[in-house]
């Protein structure tokens, strides 16, 4: 969906990232990193190791931090136009969550479909502490349910992300301390997963041709003048012209993400963010006069 395309682009290489700031840092530690001209004369720490220990930290919970708020775009995302979730009730329920992320992500177990009961309960835990390294006042928790349920999961979780540690982690989490980098980067993990499983199980009831329509709604109405007069203009401009139109369609669609399953199929063409639609779908689209276009995208 779209909204796993922005998700991706917040958090997709989060543990690449994570750890090239980590040995950055460990060369500042270690004093064989030499500051460029440009930071010489606003960084002379008084001791330069406690100055690297204190910006490990520092990013450490910034990682924890972009974790959780990149699962709660997403969820958020996936209730926006374009909508990817067609349920009613299950648009009303993400309407009642506030700015809450446990209660959305309970939202999305209820009506989507359920995790592992380990995988959400390391997400509550992402989110919990979160809150307590963010907001010095908070005591969020996790249940007695969930801290047995990562217990008895220790030596599943320590093999799937790489010699977790559920005891210390808990420990931690706690006494309120930063994470560690495989805390950390299990958490960022355990939410890339998270969104990789509910996409997949938002496509599976997505109404397809209603999500293209926004699809294209959203894209023809981006322009530097008013929403109605940028789709009139992209859609003269698209669908108005006499000899390219259909590759002019189609290299449209490919900017919005929707490709044809044969591109998909081929590992080697296959793009970033790629939906693949029905090619009778895009014919269809191809096909479309200006004012079918139009009247096609005025209802989304």
């Amino acid at each position: 969906t779209e909204a796993r395309a922005v998700f991706k682009q917040l958090l997709g290489q989060a543990n690449h990232f994570l750890i090239t700031i980590l040995i950055g840092l460990q060369a500042v530690r270690d004093g064989t990193a030499t500051p460029d001209e440009e930071f010489r004369t606003s960084w002379n720490p008084k001791s330069v190791k406690d100055s690297a220990d204190r910006s490990r930290v520092f990013s450490l919970d910034l990682a924890l931090v972009r974790a959780v708020d990149a699962l709660d775009t997403y969820m958020m995302r996936t209730n926006r136009k374009p909508f990817a979730i067609s349920a009613p009730a299950f648009r009303s329920a993400m309407d009642g969550t506030g700015q809450s992320v446990s209660k959305r992500l309970t939202v999305f177990q209820a009506h989507a479909a359920p995790l592992a009961s380990e995988h959400a309960a390391l997400l509550n835990l992402g989110v919990a502490w979160r809150n307590r390294r963010v907001h010095s006042l908070s005591d969020n928790d996790i249940t007695t349910e969930e801290r047995d349920c990562l217990k008895s999961k220790h030596d599943e979780l320590r093999r799937k992300y790489a010699g977790l540690s559920i005891t210390d982690m808990l420990k931690r989490f706690d006494a309120s301390e930063p994470p560690h980098f495989k805390e950390a980067a299990a958490i960022i993990r355990a939410v890339q997963n998270a969104v990789e499983f509910f996409d997949s199980e938002l496509l599976r009831h997505i109404d397809l041709e209603e999500y293209l329509r926004g699809l294209l709604a959203e894209r023809l109405g981006k322009g530097p003048l008013d929403q109605d007069r940028n789709r009139t203009h992209a859609v003269r401009q698209i669908w108005g012209h006499p000899t390219a139109k259909e590759n002019k369609v189609l290299r449209m669609l490919n900017m919005i993400g929707v490709h044809r399953p044969a591109i998909s199929q081929d590992p080697a063409k296959k793009p970033v963010f790629a939906r693949t639609v029905p090619d009778y779908r895009l014919d269809r689209a191809s096909s479309m006069d200006q004012a079918s276009i139009l009247k096609f995208i005025s209802v989304a």
